[in-house]
């Protein structure tokens, strides 16, 4: 038995979403893809790296960056949230933070080489920025911020 891990994704049946399976091995993801009203597909992921070796045997920094690059080079339209365990005080990080570790920075510079979005602006755990909300399009998170409040609104009136 272990402490902390596992994933956990709730979609709406009105998405018609199905489970899908990235190529990568990262042990602690998962996925599903529905059509948007383009009817182009949209994948939404969530994921927990853990920052101990412990408990998969090596660390899945590298295993991550697979998911990244899998997302990059096939051009998907996705969402990918969860707890990534980079311990950023700022985002963007600063280069002179002696916070960011390497391999912090190295995934700061993959979702850079893809120009992917991370939206997550203020610390979610005490003074750092574990939890990060990454997409493929800079507007996707609050263009859906602002639907879903409109149509909260309204429900409300």
């Amino acid at each position: 038995s272990r402490a902390g891990g596992g994933v956990l994704l709730y979609a709406k049946i009105e998405l018609h979403a199905v489970s899908y399976s990235m190529k990568s091995d990262f042990p602690e993801q998962v996925w599903c893809c529905f059509l948007d009203a383009n009817r182009n597909g949209c994948f939404v992921g969530v994921c927990y790296r853990t920052p101990s070796v412990d408990i998969f045997g090596s660390p899945n920094h590298d295993k991550l960056a697979d998911i990244i690059n899998d997302l990059g080079t096939t051009k998907k339209h996705f969402l990918l949230m969860g707890d990534f365990n980079y311990r950023f005080t700022s985002w963007p990080p600063h280069n002179a933070d002696s916070a960011v570790s390497r391999e912090a920075s190295d995934f700061c510079n993959l979702l850079d080489d893809y120009y992917f979005t991370q939206h997550v602006q203020v610390p979610t755990r005490l003074d750092a920025i574990l939890d990060l909300v990454i997409t493929d399009e800079p507007e996707m998170v609050s263009t859906w911020l602002i639907s879903v409040g409109s149509r909260a609104a309204t429900t409300m009136h």
